[in-house]
């Protein structure tokens, strides 16, 4: 069995953004799967359902029939070669931007201050929604508008309302983990300021 994948896309110019930050757009979260599996399993041709790379895992477990409840409990995809692990719906895929400024590139967080927000998405095959943080939020007709050009959040599109209640009962967890986040980043930036006042204090004294 062989996989040929990518954690991410990268941007070059698209939205006037550059490599793979600050945006959940399809040129950084659609990216390329080929699974070559064993001839005995007979599968080829193209997969129709919204695969992520979460469904990756549980596909390599039940090719191996790991049969391990406290592993697959903690499963979040599906397997894609059978039923028997299946833990969300294949008629979307979620994404998310946690931390669009880490704590050596808060320094631009001040110049970029539109880009200073979380994201999570959901795609399916004809629209996606993108929940920002700074109630910046983007909704994109994928069928008339493939290259994500013009944001109908605006509109009366019923599609905007099946998503958001879609997402909701992943918003909690995902505010969960961006405050844990910026905990963590603040504890770093601390970290990186002492080791700062430390070298400061060193090169004074002539030791550095």
């Amino acid at each position: 069995m062989v996989i040929i994948t990518s954690d991410h896309g990268d941007s070059f110019g698209e939205h006037g953004i550059l490599f793979h930050h600050f945006s959940l757009y399809d040129t950084l979260i659609r990216t390329p799967l080929i699974i070559k599996y064993p001839v005995s399993l007979g599968l080829s041709g193209i997969e129709n359902r919204m695969v992520q790379n979460t469904d990756l895992l549980p596909t390599i477990m039940d090719m191996l029939k790991v049969d391990d409840k406290k592993l697959l409990d903690q499963i979040q995809g599906n397997s894609l070669v059978s039923s028997s692990i299946s833990n969300r719906d294949h008629s979307y895929a979620i994404s998310e931007l946690v931390k669009p400024f880490g704590p050596r590139m808060l320094s631009l967080g001040g110049k970029l201050k539109k880009y200073n927000r979380q994201l999570i998405s959901i795609r399916t095959e004809n629209n996606k929604y993108i929940y920002a943080s700074n109630g910046n939020h983007e909704f994109y007709d994928l069928q008339k508008d493939p290259n994500e050009t013009k944001n109908l959040i605006d509109s009366q599109d019923p599609g905007i309302e099946e998503l958001q209640q879609k997402l909701k009962s992943w918003l909690t967890v995902f505010h969960d983990c961006c405050r844990k986040i910026r905990q963590k980043i603040d504890h770093e930036r601390a970290e990186m300021q002492f080791e700062t006042e430390v070298q400061q204090r060193l090169r004074s004294l002539g030791y550095l």
